[in-house]
């Protein structure tokens, strides 16, 4: 049960540090962008899988010591009583007989009698206490692993096979005009690795796949050179940032905590802070005018998501000086960890 304990603290604090964080957009929203957001939401994922008060305790009353103060404090009371008894029978003239031995052992007999089933029923009680404490343990752990194991493959099954037959229907790109744009774009974002760039028909946008064997998909070649640069910085901000493991780590999150929809939805908004924010980066340097070019990268959203990413394109915040940045990322993050520190304790 010691796991499950944990997993569910880890999900309450997460939960309400995004609650949190959900409160106060309204008064971030006019001064910070939505790289800033999502920096912010991967902090708050972190605290997911950070199980603090597994390894910090804090200075509390002990059982131990409760229990003995509590029978010093019957014992008390138990003498005293059973001394106010033999002060009110002083009084009383001794009438012994021949048959107190025989008053006595019946009395044992009865009392002993009358205690042993009390005895074996406070027992019995508190043993099948247990096995049903026990088997109410066993029932939430079984449903968890099985909760894990359903969604992990309700998700890792078609992106296997997805991934499978986009490798088998897509082709090299050959031409040199756009692998000269494609190399070249790699050269102004400092990028050596070898990165694949394949033509496939069956996606509808452009998009990165592969941890280890990075590769760029991109639905058609016959979009223009300026058109073709974005997609090409854009995919190309996406490999340098690392948000394919950042959304793997998302992946891992979301299979602990699949019963928990607060995870679904913090997920749901780091997918369009990512990217919103890889928007930011690519039409940092842009004017107004050149940033059209960018609307095509935004064309597979739909509904108010295409709608924020267009006007995040056309007129975003710029960020922060670096040292700005950070020291209110740490600050931030410095309070998270207090709250998170404050809830823990009286959680427990």
């Amino acid at each position: 049960m010691g796991i499950l304990k944990t997993v569910s603290s880890m999900s309450i604090i997460g939960s309400i540090l995004f609650l949190i964080f959900q409160i106060i957009k309204p008064l971030t929203k006019k001064n910070f962008n939505a790289s800033w957001y999502y920096r912010v939401s991967i902090i708050i994922l972190i605290f997911f899988i950070l199980p603090i008060g597994s390894f910090i305790s804090f200075p509390r009353i002990s059982n131990d010591f409760v229990t003995e103060v509590s029978q010093i404090d019957i014992g008390k009371i138990g003498d005293s009583e059973i001394g106010t008894k033999v002060e009110d029978m002083d009084h009383i003239p001794d009438t012994r007989d021949t048959d107190e031995n025989f008053v006595q052992e019946d009395y044992k007999y009865k009392m002993q009698s009358e205690k042993s089933p009390i005895v074996e029923t406070k027992e019995n009680n508190h043993i099948k206490k247990y096995f049903d404490n026990y088997s109410y343990e066993d029932i939430i752990l079984y449903i968890w692993l099985i909760g894990m194991i359903i969604l992990f493959l309700s998700k890792i099954i078609p992106y296997i096979k997805f991934k499978s037959t986009v490798l088998k229907n897509s082709i090299k790109v050959e031409d040199i005009e756009i692998l000269e744009l494609f190399n070249q774009c790699k050269n102004e974002l400092n990028i050596n690795s070898n990165i694949k760039l394949k033509y496939c028909q069956y996606i509808g946008s452009p998009m990165l796949i592969g941890i280890f064997n990075p590769m760029i998909l991109i639905p058609n070649t016959n979009e223009d050179k300026n058109s073709l640069k974005m997609i090409f910085l854009h995919e190309l901000n996406h490999y340098k940032r690392k948000d394919i493991i950042i959304k793997a780590f998302g992946f891992f999150v979301n299979i602990i905590h699949w019963f928990n929809p607060i995870v679904y939805l913090l997920l749901r908004d780091m997918d369009n802070y990512c990217e919103c924010s890889i928007d930011e980066k690519v039409v940092k340097e842009m004017k107004i005018e050149d940033r059209k070019y960018t609307l095509t990268t935004a064309m597979s959203s739909s509904g108010e998501e295409l709608k924020s990413r267009l006007e995040n394109m056309l007129f975003f915040k710029k960020e922060f000086q670096e040292k700005d940045y950070y020291f209110s990322i740490c600050n931030n993050f410095n309070n998270i960890f207090w709250i998170y520190y404050s809830l823990q304790y009286y959680a427990s």
